[in-house]
């Protein structure tokens, strides 16, 4: 009974939460910090479709009428006031800074370049960016060189600042060190911690457990759908990391909400 009634309320929900229900906000920036010796050259990558919160309310960093060119100064511009490279607290010297469209690939590109006297031995990462624009601004960044083994960290509203310790080209030996360095614990809690409050914060999981809830008769019935969900999941996951699969995702996103 209760099971019929769901079905009937079923499409007036969806109907209802149609106008916001797409795959994943589209609010996310990349960026890559390289260390070389006393350098280290940052990118910022941005997807076109991406910058859309950053024009809305009155912290608006760029408008809706503006060009693509203007997007890309007051972005730039927006960036070079916003984050701060630092070693053990000396703020590092900015001599390069660039930006481009890759309009192939809807992506804009802002490369910054810092410079310190010294090797770089702690580096201390603040980005302050886009956090009053839109709040749910994240900032995926990957640490390279160095002689540290690759970094992963995430930018949020509550975690802006963050730092890395650089062994050096010279310390780079004992690969032990610099991996006993690396605090795994606090990535793989910090990425499970993002990814609950996405799965819950995404109208497009509610709707997917909704419909588990609604076609699935036992629980050994769920178990298998959540597993061929969960591997079909991983296996596009990891043919778009590896760059298999380069779908846009104007195509993409409609087409995850047309199969919830």
């Amino acid at each position: 009974m209760k099971c019929g009634l769901l079905r009937l309320l079923l499409p007036g929900l969806l109907c209802a939460v149609a106008p916001r229900l797409e795959a994943h906000p589209l609010d996310n920036s990349y960026a890559e910090f390289r260390i070389a010796t006393n350098t280290v050259i940052a990118t910022f990558e941005f997807k076109l479709d991406c910058i859309g919160p950053f024009s809305t309310g009155p912290a608006a960093v760029i408008s809706r009428s503006d060009t693509v060119t203007v997007c890309l100064q007051k972005i730039h511009d927006h960036l070079k006031a916003n984050v701060a490279l630092t070693d053990n607290g000396i703020a590092g010297k900015l001599v390069a800074d660039r930006h481009n469209a890759d309009m192939d690939k809807d992506v804009l590109e802002f490369r910054f370049t810092w410079r310190w006297p010294q090797p770089v031995r702690q580096l201390g990462i603040r980005y302050d960016a886009f956090a009053d624009a839109d709040p749910t601004h994240i900032c995926f960044a990957v640490v390279r060189g160095g002689g540290i083994r690759e970094r992963q960290l995430v930018f949020h509203q509550d975690s802006r600042e963050q730092s890395v310790t650089v062994p050096g080209e010279a310390a780079a030996g004992p690969r032990r060190e610099a991996r006993r360095d690396e605090p795994v614990e606090t990535q793989v809690r910090q990425f499970t911690g993002l990814g609950l409050w996405h799965i819950a914060t995404g109208y497009d999981h509610i709707a997917f457990i909704i419909g588990l809830l609604l076609v699935t008769r036992t629980f050994l019935g769920l178990v298998k759908i959540v597993t061929a969900f969960t591997l079909a999941h991983s296996l596009t996951l990891a043919a778009a990391t590896l760059g298999w699969v380069d779908a846009p995702a104007s195509l993409v996103e409609p087409a995850i909400a047309l199969t919830i």
